[in-house]
């Protein structure tokens, strides 16, 4: 009997090093698929279609680690050291200084988040990213063009009312795939930076035409996507980040020239949509003269901005709230309390058009509301973690693996400077991307070097 068990733990030993990393890279595959398609709980789920995925997948990630341990492969980055005593500086804020204080739905979302960087960052490591990039092109063009359609026709083309999402009424901004066209924003931002900067940085390769047809498809799609979500905050963080683009190629002296044609087709699509469509989007006009407000007079123009004055109002008490509570913070989910408390002097002697009248709102930014109520402490740690990641991923350079996912990850990272989702899981999922392909990459590039 012995001997018979000893042959099956070899046979299934054996099965797991030749097949193990090819589970994960698929579950990976899948859960981002799912996720950016259904990135919400269904009906009135308790548990949403990617978080079955995900458990799959850590499970798989965590016979893997197991193996590598015992062989002595299993290695930490300096990055793990700092992320991981930030995580535990979270939870001891939530669970232990606000103690039944805290929300336990919060808490849930950021350990769910935790667990999406760490197995994202742990699958990157062998993902088929060729493949990855053809069905990001996919979703980029799909989102586009379910947007097209949502802005001109509304819910008869909303996929996601499909599984239980509430649609919006006709005059509201495009949502695609998403739950929001705030989250939409975002999403397909990462997508088209990461599309774009692949594109741009391979301009000492041939392709095809055929493939740089579909390139330019997905990025000239995703741009009129992103640009009819009407996330301003999206459209920042992408102009940043193609500015950042831009500067990266020329430090490391390369052609633009993909860049410039990239470029173009993001203004040729967009036009060409914003000329043949006539979508009826509320307050259009006045979102779209926000933009050239902000170039001529920044101050100006968010003082005429509901929106805009809303978030920096909101801005000033997260600062306050951190002085007042710098080190543990005021515990998850009580940021809006808070507000609501400081709602009318906030906005003593101004009009009511002037700015949101919701009196429950979020900091709209995604470092100051992790700071105010997680706490300072845990959130420079925090930082400090993401600091490295994204130094170590520069190091690599134009590399036509890695970079892309870089673009991508400081993307969502300006994008969070005006919304909050840091407990969501697209920050720790582009987080976790950059992180896994550099750590990937630089293990390759140490192994031919040995």
């Amino acid at each position: 009997m012995p001997h018979i068990v000893k042959v099956f733990g070899d046979v299934l030993e054996s099965y797991l090093e030749q097949y193990l990393e090819k589970i994960i890279s698929y579950t990976a595959f899948i859960y981002l698929c799912v996720y950016f398609l259904v990135p919400y709980k269904p009906w009135n789920s308790f548990i949403s279609f990617h978080t079955v995925i995900l458990g799959f997948g850590l499970l798989a990630c965590l016979v893997q680690a197991l193996s590598d341990f015992k062989t002595h492969k299993l290695k930490f980055e300096s990055p793990d050291i700092f992320f991981a005593l930030s995580v535990i500086l979270l939870f001891t804020s939530a669970w232990i200084v606000h103690a039944g204080n805290s929300l336990f739905a919060v808490s849930q979302a950021y350990t769910v988040s935790f667990l999406s960087l760490f197995f994202i960052g742990f699958s990157f490591r062998t993902l088929h990213v060729e493949r990855l990039f053809f069905w990001i092109k996919a979703y980029l063009i799909a989102s586009g063009l379910l947007i097209i359609l949502q802005v001109n026709f509304s819910g008869g083309y909303y996929v996601a009312g499909f599984f239980g999402q509430i649609v919006p009424e006709p005059g509201g901004a495009g949502w695609g795939f998403a739950n929001s066209h705030i989250f939409a924003g975002g999403a397909i931002a990462w997508a088209l930076s990461v599309v774009l900067s692949r594109y741009s940085i391979k301009s000492m390769v041939k392709i095809d035409s055929t493939s740089e047809l579909y390139s330019l498809s997905a990025i000239g799609m995703g741009a009129a996507g992103v640009f009819y979500t009407f996330n301003r905050g999206a459209w920042l963080a992408l102009a940043l980040t193609m500015g950042l683009i831009f500067a990266f190629i020329l430090w490391f002296k390369a052609s633009p020239r993909r860049l410039i044609i990239g470029t173009a087709a993001m203004v040729f699509f967009v036009g060409l949509f914003f000329l043949t469509t006539n979508p009826a989007i509320s307050r259009m006009s006045e979102k779209l003269s926000f933009m050239g407000g902000m170039a001529k007079s920044p101050s100006q123009a968010i003082a005429q901005d509901a929106s805009a004055l809303t978030r920096v109002k909101a801005w000033q008490l997260s600062l306050e709230l951190i002085k007042e509570n710098p080190v543990w913070g005021i515990g998850f989910g009580n940021y809006s309390k808070m507000y609501k408390q400081s709602f009318a002097d906030l906005y003593k002697g101004l009009n009511a058009d002037r700015f949101d009248p919701n009196p429950i709102q979020t900091s709209s930014n995604s470092y100051l509301y992790y700071a105010v109520e997680a706490g300072a402490l845990p959130a420079v740690f925090l930082f400090f973690s993401l600091a490295l990641i994204f130094f170590r991923a520069l190091r690599f350079g134009l590399s036509p693996e890695t970079f892309p996912f870089l673009a991508g990850g400081i993307v969502v990272c300006l994008w969070m400077v005006t919304c909050d989702y840091i407990g969501e899981r697209i920050f720790w999922i582009a987080l976790g991307a950059v992180y896994g392909i550099t750590v990937r990459f630089r293990q390759a590039f140490n192994q031919v070097n040995k």
